[in-house]
């Protein structure tokens, strides 16, 4: 997947900058239940973020904990008129809550609202007063109002300039010019909090500058930024980093240099698609450099070993488009990964016209692209072919189940998925598949309202192939079947 940026395309992998803003937008609303770490949307990952990247103390805000800790030391000292007295939550509290709520549920334009609301209830020179203003702008920003967002960070610099959140203005504001295409001043912004607030989000702030200079070609200091970002301590994984570095010494036509850290990402992942990225992007900096051999190799083994790589596809069509010869049944399968169903089918049947020993796979695929394409009729074909014609391959099992799922899913044919399913028990009880295949009919047929079938389908699961991983479980879902149908 490509994302457009002002500087070509990006890649996925650089998806983590954005994830990792709204981390540190979120220290700049940390409203009145400040707690030792901030943590972001619950219905994402739980992501933490140590609040100290701002120096100075938060405002006087009441937290939950504060407030248990003070009432178990009451009781432990048993002595009240030494005890704390307990904080008041005020209005204006109450306000800067409501608008974390509301970003926590994006829901924007309340945020707005309720930070509006907080800073009319208290004073200019009030710290929670400054939590307020800081979380209006992060509501901007997070609604995408980014000119009204920088007007009201540049507010808060004018009026605020020594406030404890002072910090979190300032990478706000080289956040902002950034993402409007101010770069140039982003980077004096971001220059700005490094110097005033060193080791803290260092390699952070370094990749930003980094990508700041790369928005305005200017690639070897770009290089350099990154460089600088790879050598500090960062908790996410420097493969990022290594591939921006790599970018922009290849539009510098540092083609080497490029060259090496794409071998190096490619050996410092786990994941396919990654190393099918990296192939494709050693290949686009030999075709740069007139390479044109070494870079059809580059594609090649992204095409022969990555096939379910988007990569792997945009790779297919540049080898295409040198006249290289690929293999048919290796085209097909990379097509259909791409949703590229009508090509996947013409190239399996490129395949099989000239592969009569071939195995189940073409037919599977084939199926799966006629299905996609909502050719049913077709896609029953291929898994019927594997059926008759595969006894003995791996895929010949999961062309029941697939030709059945074709039933009940694409022409609502629950009995008729049923019926074919019990054809199969019936004709090979000893087949491995034979479970779960059973399984899954009972499975159709409770989904059709077919209580009764269902029911005894599992039921013969359960009594056939009791020693199976799904034995128990059938026994299980034929008694409470039994039990709904009353």
């Amino acid at each position: 997947m490509l994302m457009s940026t002002k500087h070509g395309t990006l890649s996925a992998m650089k998806i983590h900058y954005y994830i990792w803003v709204y981390v540190v937008l979120t220290i700049a609303t940390v409203s009145c239940s400040q707690a030792p770490t901030v943590e972001i949307d619950q219905s994402a990952p739980s992501t933490t973020v140590d609040v100290k990247a701002t120096e100075t103390p938060p405002s006087s805000n009441i937290t939950e904990h504060n407030t248990v800790s003070s009432l178990n030391n009451s009781n432990t000292n048993g002595d009240t008129s030494t005890a704390p007295p307990t904080p008041t939550l005020t209005p204006a509290h109450d306000s800067i809550n409501a608008g974390q709520l509301a970003l926590r549920n994006s829901n924007w334009q309340a945020a707005i609202d309720s930070y509006i609301l907080a800073l009319e209830q208290t004073d200019e020179d009030d710290e929670l007063h400054l939590d307020a203003h800081l979380g209006l702008a992060h509501s901007y920003l997070r609604s995408k109002a980014m000119w009204t967002a920088l007007e009201t960070l540049e507010t808060f610099e004018a009026n605020h300039p020594t406030a404890y959140n002072i910090a979190d203005a300032i990478f706000l504001l080289g956040l902002t010019n950034h993402q409007l295409g101010n770069h140039t001043i982003a980077i004096q912004y971001f220059d700005q909090y490094l110097e005033q607030y060193p080791n803290i989000i260092d390699s952070y702030v370094l990749e930003l500058i980094g990508d700041a200079h790369r928005s305005l070609a200017k690639y070897s200091n770009s290089a350099d930024y990154y460089e600088s970002a790879i050598l500090k301590p960062r908790g996410t994984n420097i493969n990022f980093l290594l591939l921006d570095k790599a970018e922009v010494l290849q539009a510098a036509g540092q083609t080497t240099e490029s060259i090496a850290l794409f071998d190096l990402v490619a050996n410092n992942t786990k994941y396919d698609n990654t190393r099918a990225q990296m192939d494709y992007k050693r290949a686009k900096t030999m075709v740069a450099a007139n390479q044109i051999n070494t870079a059809i190799q580059y594609y090649k083994h992204a095409v022969n070993t990555y096939p379910e790589s988007y990569y792997s596809y945009l790779s297919l069509v540049e080898l295409l488009s040198y006249g290289t010869i690929v293999n048919e049944f290796q085209r097909g399968l990379i097509d259909y990964h791409a949703d590229q169903h009508t090509p996947a089918i013409l190239a399996f049947r490129r395949y099989l016209s000239t592969n009569p020993d071939h195995d189940a796979q073409a037919h599977y695929y084939m199926a799966l692209s006629y299905r996609n394409l909502d050719n049913i009729a077709a896609a029953k074909v291929h898994f019927q072919e594997i059926i008759d014609t595969h006894p003995n391959d791996p895929l010949w099992g999961e062309a029941w189940l697939e030709i059945a799922y074709t039933q009940w899913g694409w022409e609502d044919n629950y009995a008729g998925a049923v019926s074919k399913l019990r054809d199969m028990v019936s004709t090979y009880p000893k087949h491995s598949m034979t479970p779960e295949i059973l399984f899954y009919a009972a499975r159709i047929a409770e989904r059709g309202k077919y209580l009764d079938t269902a029911s005894d389908l599992w039921g013969q699961v359960a009594d056939d192939y009791p020693n199976t991983k799904l034995g128990s479980e059938a026994a299980f879902l034929s008694g409470i079947t039994s039990y709904r149908k009353g």
